[in-house]
């Protein structure tokens, strides 16, 4: 296989993988806003074990944000890494394809040769790193995502033994929290529709802050909130719908079906799903970053036999097998520029905007919340970002 093909072999499967990966990438983010935003609120009726799920969910916030750092804003970097390669990658083609049409005139220029050989060394060693690269990042995503779902199941326990306490009516915070969930549900449906065109276009995506629940159980602030992408390119995510407006319907009458300590076991319910869902992505996360690695590590094989080829073949010093190498080396700098061009589709520019959103909101109302709202990169807000 020449060296051409080898790279054009593998450019349909890493776009595949590369797509996964960013609408995963993007998924990860808008869950870890969700938990690092919502709050434990002070209720004038608690569980039994409420002391107990506060100390863990702040654990539980402190861990998310110890990942953040020690992964997530890695994995962000990584492609600009990637193609930061790119300039070193294309001068070292120029000086293979400049030695080669050396030998295709001269080739008894045994140093020229010899140039070329380290020359194809060096490419070898380009596509080494970033498979290296990669790999310390599925490293890094299996070590600290260990102690997420332990927490998880942690704030799970905790909240069951709450639904056991006397007095409480398990089917209706049952009934309540899938009211809620759809909610949440139908506003992640309306974010993957703004988010897909960020993916399919290659362009920056906005988060928000989208309150849920609002002044409730207790007259409340905001507890549960969702970081869904709320605008791409000239798009606004619109709140508005009639689903989102029978979702609060649905949620209105159950939550006047249940006590003030069944409302706080709602709260914390909601909480710890949320966390639940956040250890699933940590998680599934793996699975999209092991994926692109393997398409990485097989192009890097790919190459590496073809590149020994040639190396192999610069020992016949016809001048037509010059000519072939010459021809393989600018057909493979070609077929490299589309190879970089997906790595440099695996970036995303993420903002966070700190408006204070709502279910319910129109667009207009979200358009001009967000335009009053400050907006940062989500490296600034994870920076910022602490566990009280």
């Amino acid at each position: 296989m020449k060296l051409f093909q080898a790279m054009n072999k593998r450019s349909l499967s890493l776009v595949k993988a590369n797509d996964a990966y960013k609408n995963h990438v993007l998924t990860i983010n808008e869950s870890m806003v969700s938990v690092l935003n919502s709050q434990l609120p002070n209720m004038p009726i608690t569980p039994a074990n409420y002391g107990d799920f506060a100390r863990c969910l702040t654990y539980a916030q402190t861990d998310a944000l110890l990942w953040v750092n020690n992964v997530l804003t890695p994995l962000l970097s990584n492609p600009k890494t990637i193609v930061n390669r790119q300039k070193n990658i294309n001068a070292i083609f120029e000086d293979a394809i400049k030695n080669a049409n050396h030998l295709v005139v001269d080739p008894k220029a045994n140093f020229v040769r010899d140039i070329l050989i380290s020359d194809l060394e060096l490419l070898q060693g380009q596509f080494e790193m970033i498979s290296i690269m990669l790999e310390t990042t599925v490293d890094s995503i299996t070590v600290f995502k260990n102690r997420i779902p332990e927490i998880a199941k942690e704030l799970r326990h905790i909240v069951d033994l709450s639904k056991e306490s006397v007095g409480v009516d398990r089917n209706k915070i049952d009934k309540l929290n899938k009211e809620i969930q759809q909610l949440n549900d139908d506003i992640k449906k309306l974010s993957l529709e703004i988010a897909g065109l960020a993916i399919t276009d290659g362009i920056a995506v906005i988060l928000g802050s989208v309150a849920t629940i609002a002044a409730w159980p207790f007259g409340l602030v905001s507890w549960l909130v969702l970081g869904p992408a709320i605008f791409v390119a000239s798009t606004f995510i619109v709140l508005d719908s009639i689903e989102i407006y029978n979702d609060k319907k649905k949620i209105e009458a159950a939550q006047g079906d249940v006590n003030d300590l069944e409302s706080s076991i709602v709260v914390l319910d909601n909480l710890a799903i949320q966390f639940e869902e956040m250890s699933n992505n940590v998680s599934l996360l793996e699975s999209h970053a092991q994926a692109v690695l393997n398409e990485w590590l097989l192009l890097e094989q790919d190459t590496k036999d073809a590149l020994e080829a040639i190396k192999a073949s610069l020992n016949n010093t016809d001048n037509d097998n010059f000519q072939t190498v010459c021809e393989d080396l600018e057909n493979a700098q070609t077929e490299w520029n589309n190879v970089y061009m997906q790595a440099s589709l695996l970036n995303i520019d993420i903002y966070i905007n700190d408006a204070q959103l709502e279910a319910g909101m129109s667009q207009s109302e979200i358009e001009s919340a967000t335009q009053n709202g400050k907006t940062v990169t989500i490296f600034e807000y994870y920076n910022r970002k602490k566990i009280s």
